[in-house]
Order: C-alpha cells, then sequence, then structure tokens
C-alpha cells in the first residue's frame, strides 16, 4: 500500500516484532460486525428522478411561499478542505521534534511553509501527531502484530478490524465535528436570521465546541478575545489544492481578519494552522489535555465552586440565566468548553510508571501525566466530569429586535408582540437600550447585560439527575456507554489491550474504545456517501489487503475505516446502549437497545383492538438528548394473520414527514401529513403527549420544541425562548424540583462534581405546562414520580375500519430521527437571502440532503429483531416489539 510521506518524515514506523506472548490474544467480546464488509453506502444518482423528488416535496410542502430550492450537483456547491491532498495530509498540525525545527509561527526560521506539515512547538497538534504509534494500521504496514484487530462474528464474512485509539476515533462524528455538513448549515442560518448580532462570536461560540483546538490556539496566539470564524476552517497553505479538489470557491468575507488588517482570503498561509486544527474536530489532545494549568493531572475536587473551574470554566454569566428557578439555584460556571488546558503535558489514565512512556517523551517531545481525581483515586479521564463542559451547552438568546444601541423588546415600547422576552437578572431597570451605539454594525450578544443565556442542550445535567450519576469509573458514567470496554474472550475480567505496539512484552492495560458514537446515522452517510465534497478519504492507505493474526490465520482487513462508525451506530442504538452488551464483567450478553418497548396487554372485542405498552429508556439522559431537534416516536400497527396491516399510526413517508395513518401521496404530489409537519407556526400544530391514542392522526412523538420571543415555534439555536413541549423520555431516577424540596432545601439530594441536585433537577425539568394542547404529561407519573422515570406507560383503543379482516396482531416500534424534515426546511429558509441566492453550507447541504440514501441494507443487532431494518425514509428504527392479540 502507498505510504504518507509526510509521516515516514515525521516519525519512524514500528519495527517488525514477534508478537508477545499474552493470556489476550487480542480478541474481545463481542467481536465487530461489518454487515456490509468492505463496501461503503452509495448516494442517490447525481440529478437523478429520487433527487428531484425530494427538491419537489420540500418546495411544495415547505417552501411554497418563498425561494424554491434548485436541483443542485456536487460542482454545485462549495466543499470542505480535503484530509488530504494527493500525499500531503492538510490537517498535519504537529509539534516540533528532533530534526524537524518549528515553521508555523510567522517567528521561526522556516515561516513561512511551502508546505505541509506545519510544525509548532508547544501548541496543539492534530491526531495524525498520535497515529503513527496509536493506530494499528501503520503498525501492520510496519510489518508487526496488529494486537488492536479482531474477529467478526461468524455469522458474517470474517474481516479484521481497526479498534486502536486513532482507527475507532478516526471514524466517529466527533473527529468529523466541524465537518458536519447539519451544524455548518445552522451556523450559517444563526448569522443570516440576526443580522446586527456579530457573527464572529456567534461562529466563535460554535467551533468552540466543535473545533475546539483552532478556537483556542488562535486566542493563545493572539489574545484570548479573538475569535475563530468560519472562514479560518477553510484556510489552507496557498498552492497545495488543485481545481478540481476544491469544488466551487469558497466566498471569503472581509469581517473575518482576527489578525488585525489581515482577513483569511487575502491571507490564508497565516490561517493555515488553526484552520487545520479545527478540521481535526474533537481530536486527540482536546480531551488529553484537560487539567489543571500546572497541576501535572493532580486535581483536587473540594466543597468551593472555583475547584470545577479546571471542567466547567469560570462564573461570568450567570447573571443572564432569566428562568427565576435558574435565578434561584444559577449554574456557578460557563460550561460551553471553557475547560482549562495544561500545555505542558498529555493527559493519560494509568499511572506514569505503569507505560511505555519513552516514544512520547524523547521521540516526540512530549511531557505525560496522570489525570487523577485525587480524592476519588481515579482518572478523572474515566469520569464523566470530563465530558460535562461541552455537553451543557449555554448559549444567548436572541431577540427579534436586537440591535446596538436599539430599544428593549419590553411591552411599554412593544407591547406584547415580544411575550417571551423577559428581562434577565443582569438587565437593571434603569438600562433602556442594549449596548452599543446604532451606528454600530454589529452587537455582542455573549456580553450584553440584556440578552439573556439558555440552555441549548444539558445531557451532562441530565445524567447528574439521575440514577446513573456517579463520581467513580464504572459502567454508569458516559465512557460505560460511548466508550465501551474491550473484553478478553478467555478471561470475562480482562479489559486489557496492548497500547504501544512498537515494544514487545507490555502488561495489557485496561482499554475503552475511542468510539465515541451516538445514533446520529444520516449525518455520518454523508461522509460515507459524499467524501470528497466533505473532504474525507474513506479508505486508509496504510491498511494492508489482508494481515496475518496472533492466531496465524490470514484474514481481509476492512480498509474502508468510516465502516468502524457506520457499525458503531447500529450497535449504540440496537444492542449496546449498555456499552459492550455484556453484563459487567462477564461474558454473558445482556444486549440492550437505547429505547425497548414492552407490549403488556393486549385485548379485541369486535372491531376495537387494545394494547397496554411501557416504553423503557436505557440512556444515562433523556431520549432525545443532545441537539434539540432531534425525535423519537412510536410506530404502532394492527396486523392480521397474513401480516396485512389494518390500522397504523406513525408512518413516514419517503422524506421522514410522518402521515396520518398510511402515507398518501395525491395527484398533485401532496401528501396526508400531520400538523406537527407543515412549515413552522403555532405550537397548537404539535403533537400533543398522549397517554391514549385512539385515531391514526395521533402520534407519540418524543421531542423538545420551542418558541422564540414572538411565541413562534422554531428550531434556530439562538431563539430558543421558551419550551413548547418537552416529553422527552427521562432517565431513571430523574427528580423534579418539587419532588427534591428544592424551594425549601436547595441543596437538597446528593452532589455531583460541584453540581447540586437542584440545580440540575431546575435546569432539565421538563415542560409540564407545554402549550400544545391536551398535554397529560403534567398529570403522568412516569414524568412526575421518581420511582417511575426512565419509562412512559402509553395504551392503545383502536377501532378498525368498517369490513376489516379479523386482527391478530399488533406490532409497535420506536423510530428515531436526528433530521426531521421540518428542522431541514427551516435550514433551507432561513439560509437564503434574496438577491443573493443560497449561503454556502445552505447550499451544500440541499444537495447532500437531496442525494442522501438512507435506505440501506444494514439491520438491528437486538437478538429480539433479527432481520429487521435498522434505516428507512430518515428514520431509524431501535426496537421493536410484537403480540399475538388475546380474544
Amino acid at each position: 500500500m502507498t505510504r504518507r510521506t509526510l509521516k515516514l518524515a515525521l516519525f519512524a514506523l514500528p519495527v517488525a516484532v514477534a508478537a508477545p506472548a499474552l493470556a489476550n490474544d487480542g480478541r474481545t467480546v463481542p467481536p465487530p460486525v461489518f454487515q456490509t464488509g468492505d463496501t461503503p453506502s452509495q448516494p442517490l444518482p447525481e440529478k437523478g428522478d429520487a433527487a428531484q423528488g425530494f427538491i419537489d416535496f420540500f418546495n411544495r410542502t415547505y417552501l411554497s411561499e418563498g425561494p424554491q430550492l434548485p436541483l443542485l450537483g456536487r460542482q454545485d456547491v462549495v466543499w470542505f478542505p480535503p484530509q488530504s491532498a494527493g500525499d500531503t495530509s492538510l490537517e498535519m498540525v504537529a509539534r516540533e521534534t528532533p530534526g524537524n525545527p518549528a515553521n508555523c509561527d510567522p517567528g521561526d526560521p522556516g515561516y513561512p511553509p511551502q508546505g505541509y506539515p506545519l510544525v509548532c512547538e508547544n501548541d496543539f497538534s492534530t491526531g495524525e501527531f498520535c497515529q503513527a504509534c496509536h493506530d494499528s494500521a501503520l503498525y501492520v504496514e510496519g510489518g508487526g502484530l496488529p494486537e488492536m484487530m479482531y474477529y467478526s462474528k461468524d455469522e458474517h464474512e470474517t474481516w479484521l478490524a481497526n479498534w486502536s485509539q486513532y482507527g475507532d476515533w478516526n471514524a466517529t462524528i466527533m473527529r468529523l465535528a466541524t465537518r458536519d455538513p447539519i451544524w455548518q448549515a445552522q451556523i450559517e442560518t444563526e448569522t443570516n436570521q440576526h443580522p446586527y448580532a456579530d457573527p464572529n462570536v456567534i461562529q466563535d461560540v460554535c467551533f468552540s465546541c466543535h473545533g475546539e483546538m483552532g478556537e483556542r490556539q488562535i486566542g493563545d496566539d493572539h489574545g484570548v478575545d479573538t475569535p475563530f470564524c468560519t472562514d479560518i476552517f477553510y484556510a489552507t497553505l496557498p498552492g497545495i489544492l488543485s481545481d478540481a479538489e476544491r469544488g466551487k470557491p469558497f466566498p471569503f468575507t472581509d469581517s473575518c481578519a482576527p489578525i488585525e488588517g489581515k482577513t483569511v482570503g487575502d491571507h490564508p498561509e497565516l490561517y493555515a494552522k488553526y484552520g487545520a486544527l479545527a478540521r481535526d474536530g474533537v481530536s486527540c489532545e482536546t480531551c488529553h489535555r484537560i487539567g489543571p494549568e500546572g497541576g501535572a493531572g493532580q486535581w483536587t475536587p473540594g466543597p468551593d465552586a472555583e475547584s470545577f473551574d479546571v471542567f466547567y470554566g469560570p462564573n461570568r454569566y450567570d447573571v443572564h440565566l432569566r428562568q427565576p428557578s435558574e435565578q434561584k439555584l444559577p449554574l456557578q460556571h460557563e460550561f460551553t468548553a471553557t475547560f482549562d488546558y495544561d500545555m505542558d503535558n498529555i493527559m493519560v489514565p494509568d499511572p506514569v510508571s505503569d507505560l511505555d512512556a519513552v516514544p512520547m517523551m524523547e521521540d516526540d517531545g512530549l511531557a505525560i501525566a496522570q489525570a487523577l481525581d485525587t480524592e476519588n483515586d481515579v482518572s478523572y479521564l474515566r469520569q464523566s466530569v470530563i465530558c460535562g463542559a461541552c455537553h451543557v451547552l449555554i448559549v444567548p438568546e436572541i431577540p427579534t429586535a436586537f440591535k446596538p444601541g436599539g430599544p428593549l423588546p419590553d411591552d411599554e415600547t412593544f407591547g406584547k408582540q415580544y411575550k417571551y422576552w423577559d428581562r434577565p437578572k443582569a438587565c437593571t431597570e434603569d438600562i433602556e437600550n442594549f449596548q452599543g451605539s446604532t451606528e454600530d454594525r454589529y452587537g455582542n450578544p455573549l456580553t450584553d447585560p440584556c440578552v439573556t443565556l439558555g440552555y441549548e442542550q444539558a445531557t451532562y445535567l441530565e445524567w447528574i439527575n439521575s440514577s446513573f450519576a456517579s463520581e467513580q469509573d464504572n459502567g454508569s458514567t458516559c465512557q460505560g456507554c460511548h466508550m465501551p470496554l474491550v473484553t478478553n474472550a478467555d478471561d470475562p475480567s480482562d479489559h486489557g489491550a496492548i497500547m504501544a505496539q512498537s515494544t514487545p512484552g507490555l502488561t495489557p492495560k485496561t482499554y475503552r474504545r475511542h468510539r465515541l458514537m451516538g445514533i446520529n446515522l444520516p449525518v455520518f452517510e454523508m461522509f460515507v456517501q459524499f467524501p470528497e465534497v466533505l473532504g474525507v478519504s474513506r479508505y486508509d492507505d496504510n491498511a494492508p489487503d489482508f494481515a496475518t493474526t496472533s492466531m496465524g490465520e490470514e484474514m481481509a482487513v476492512i480498509q474502508n475505516y468510516l465502516l468502524n462508525g457506520q457499525m458503531a451506530i447500529v450497535e449504540q442504538a440496537t444492542s449496546q446502549a449498555n456499552g459492550n452488551g455484556l453484563r459487567p464483567d462477564s461474558l454473558t450478553p445482556d444486549p440492550q437497545a437505547a429505547v425497548e418497548i414492552e407490549i403488556l396487554s393486549t385485548s379485541v372485542a369486535g372491531g376495537t383492538v387494545e394494547a397496554d405498552l411501557m416504553v423503557t429508556n436505557n440512556a444515562g439522559h433523556k431520549f432525545p438528548s443532545g441537539a434539540g431537534f432531534r425525535r423519537g416516536f412510536l410506530r404502532f400497527e394492527v396486523l392480521d394473520a397474513a401480516g396485512n396491516r389494518l390500522w397504523i399510526s406513525g408512518e413516514t413517508n419517503p422524506y421522514g414527514a410522518i402521515c396520518a395513518g398510511t402515507c398518501t401521496e395525491a395527484a398533485d404530489g401532496s401528501w396526508n401529513l400531520l400538523p406537527s409537519e407543515t412549515p413552522m407556526g403555532k405550537p397548537a400544530n404539535l403533537q400533543p403527549h398522549h397517554a391514549v391514542v385512539t385515531d391514526p392522526s395521533q402520534v407519540q412523538i418524543y421531542e423538545v420544541q420551542a418558541v422564540d420571543d414572538t411565541g413562534t415555534l422554531t428550531s434556530r439555536t439562538l431563539a430558543l425562548f421558551h419550551d413548547a413541549k418537552d416529553n422527552r423520555l427521562l432517565p431513571k431516577g430523574f427528580t423534579l424540583p418539587a419532588a427534591l424540596d428544592c424551594a425549601a432545601d436547595p441543596g437538597a439530594g446528593p452532589e455531583i462534581f460541584g453540581i447540586a441536585r437542584c440545580t440540575a433537577a431546575y435546569a432539565t425539568a421538563p415542560q409540564l405546562e407545554p402549550l400544545t394542547v391536551g398535554s397529560a404529561i403534567d398529570g403522568d407519573p412516569y414524568y412526575n414520580d421518581p420511582t417511575l422515570a426512565g419509562a412512559d406507560r402509553i395504551s392503545y383503543r383502536v377501532t378498525l375500519p368498517e369490513g376489516s379482516a379479523a386482527p391478530d396482531r399488533v406490532r409497535v416500534s420506536m423510530e428515531y430521527q436526528t433530521i426531521p424534515p421540518g428542522f431541514l426546511a427551516q435550514r433551507f429558509q432561513d439560509g437564503h437571502v434574496d438577491g443573493q441566492g443560497y449561503l454556502p453550507a445552505t447550499e451544500r447541504s440541499i444537495y447532500l440532503t437531496s442525494h442522501l440514501n438512507t435506505n440501506l441494507p444494514l439491520e438491528s443487532e437486538h437478538p429480539d429483531n433479527p432481520g429487521l431494518g435498522f434505516t428507512r425514509n430518515w428514520t431509524t428504527t431501535i426496537y421493536r416489539a410484537e403480540a399475538q392479540l388475546s380474544q
């Protein structure tokens, strides 16, 4: 296979060594599965009928009164800078090593560099710097034993899979975080819809989580308040990329000039380092440098909030949190990726004395420190606290009337037009206008005292307010589910793997897979199906066609590294929500889907079918969680003895829109959609939370929906002023503030990692008084009683149409969407500028979504659901239950 020359220039590849004699021979339980072998998914035909059908549906359903979506080809849109061009990596930012002097800063002798890699002094490095020692594909190429590659299941063709740190991480949404094209479109529409808010401030907030290294490094180099703007993401060294590798040229702006007087478009060489660091997404050093500055990894949690600043950031904005409950008991930290970094050390979970640190310390010039919570004697890399800063996202709620020097949107000035804007505590009564002058081009929504801050997501606080929360390293942590332990097939208590593959005779260390996945399949499939547009290479040119295992067998190697991530999503959703699908320290299977359904009872009398269901959330947070536009819903069917459908609630059309009963397309191309699927508008259009479903037009949708300050439903991240509905499934043990008696005792309940249980309860309480009509959540015990939390009980009382065949059984499934059509339609609407057309990220998302193939030959891995298709019509099926009707 072809080797990339830059790796050879910087690193010596591992030498061929004999296989060490170990009880752990590299096999694990459960072994990896690749249902489609080494074959990637394929998109819909370019500008074909299927893509045109997608465009026609959105134009007719959502955009009939505005600009129409065009049918685009891949050459019509802006491509992301590729990870590599030929043998040159555009993402290689490395630390200075012996023989490789720094060339990435203006003061370096080799500046400006004529090509990659970019070599820096005490700066961040991209994941490729770590790859030489932590990627089993490289080790195989060097002639050694692939100890971190494993068998696949017997019922599938046997392949070897790269489960090394780099191999797993390289195929994750974390690694691809800044290349997420839907996220990029969301940023673009936020800046477009808030014309007086500084776009550089908005973009910097977003990149602080998704592209932390680039965002943090430019602040370190040019001042902490230097913003990272989207233009920098596209910065590469001049002369590297050909026109064939660029797609449509990116339109650099004149407003992005973090280095004074130097715009990115005119001086890309000044910003190439920051662009490469950001394009590495949530990279190795994003996590492995978190620690007390100058503390050599030693962290001691204390009773004072300041001791948690290392993970949660300082307390600068709590007075901007507007809700009364938050004013009573606000978070004492900024969160939103404001953790501390120790740029002198790489943090590791094990004692340094137990590691072979020579390659990192001598060859790479890196100091190593154990990341240790000294109070609990546990590595904080194995605790959920390290995940909290990015999974509590506090962002501005920008008023519609926001304008520098403009009047506040209070009732006295605007009447009741902005009824959901509340004056935050920071905005004292003597303030009448937003900060700045009316002659200013932009205002800063992050620091303006009259702009409220709110939660875009609070997944970490949901976990704290659950029975999963613990300060220990166990299966209930974030890592316990999203970084599953490998388990020795011969010894269930052995979770070790060889970490430093170039050194023979090392003792295996406890190893958690770096797969870091949720269940966002549609976005992940965009990388698989459109690698050129999104700048990724599906195939690892360091992986051989075949390799010899430690058992002496030669097996084919999975060279399409993205398939690691594809299967991780299927497994996380359907069989490994608890991590590795095993009981703790056991080889006994314990497959758990993210959500499971039990049919408690059924009956049929005449033409009426009744069924009682229990829906259980197995996740350690709400379902869905994270970005608020995701949703889960129940598909319930009544079938006859031949399997013919007699009745249905929750069917989707080919574009993911939910129909009222069986989906039917009219002659004019319209569909019988639920009112909730139509353009954003009144909260009354939403499906309420149902305790009983009696009609096909009633669908149980688990979701959070919000309104802007005018009361209009919205999915804009910076306009989420008030929850219109939140009936997402709660995690087990979830407790409301009233049940904790927080009003009388704010300290009630256990404190986890410096967060009072009442603080978490106030921040995550569901909307018990929604703006939807007829909701039952305020009286539903599964949302009010902590002993019942983690589930929902729902009944179906179905009257079949006259003349129906005899009903035989019922079938129900949990369906899940990460990109519902209504959310996508608002991105299309918000990303258009009159007289200019669609903005670059929006235009790219139109092409990708219209050509994305979501009907794939993937199946559930849960033993209850053999052969169950996993993805169809922009929807993934997480679990299905079926039961005969009791006569």
